[in-house]
């Protein structure tokens, strides 16, 4: 069935403030605790937005568990004072995308579990804002991906069916997501993470070639 929007998430998808933000967590946890983070599981931090069960997980071989509210405080409080250049860091061919979506009249949606803050950011250092019709932050859904409550109020807002959605995600929460919404869901490959990506219906190892599922 040919698509009518397309609907992103943003870390490791349009930015790969994954990779950065990886590195900036473990350098928090030599700086700033007394953690080794080769011991903890930092990857279940992808595609989170931080709740105490991620923390949970990535702490899951440790017996000395830290105050996860404290810790995840201290830990946003680091990355806010360190920041990320989004514009160093755009997704390989990811503006190409999207001029291509505008100017074939498909319509956009940001579905992020990140904070609106760091969501406005990435949009205004990228230049990407204008190439969105609607943005959904983790604070705007009572539930954080998988659950599939993001991507259906952003196919109610831009006023689509959930079988005309396209969905470009990368984390396993995030393919769990739009699979859990009834969405056609894309896989970008992950190859560095170690990332569970086989719910998805389809991998894709560039952007562009999520064109030709809009037929």
């Amino acid at each position: 069935m040919k698509k009518e929007a397309v609907l992103l998430d943003m870390d490791g998808v349009l930015v790969d403030s994954e990779g950065y933000t990886q590195r900036m967590i473990a350098d928090f946890f030599r700086e700033k605790t007394n953690y080794d983070p080769d011991f903890l599981d930092l990857s279940r931090f992808i595609g989170s937005s931080g709740e105490e069960a991620t923390w949970k997980r990535v702490f899951e071989n440790i017996e000395d568990q830290p105050d996860f509210i404290q810790l995840n405080q201290n830990l946003l409080n680091y990355l806010n004072g360190k920041g990320i250049p989004y514009a160093d860091i755009k997704m390989k061919h990811a503006e190409q995308l999207l001029v291509f979506l505008k100017e074939k009249g498909y319509q956009v949606g940001l579905a992020s579990s990140s904070k609106r803050n760091k969501i406005e950011k990435m949009l205004s250092q990228t230049g990407f804002a204008r190439y969105f019709d609607t943005v959904l932050s983790g604070e705007l859904v009572a539930e954080s991906k998988p659950n599939p409550e993001i991507y259906n109020r952003l196919a109610e807002l831009l006023n689509v069916s959930k079988d005309r959605c396209l969905v470009i995600e990368d984390s396993f929460y995030g393919i769990r997501a739009g699979i859990n919404a009834g969405m056609k869901t894309l896989a970008l490959r992950d190859d560095r993470f170690g990332m569970d990506q086989h719910e998805a219906d389809a991998m894709i190892n560039d952007l562009l070639e999520a064109i030709p599922y809009l037929e």
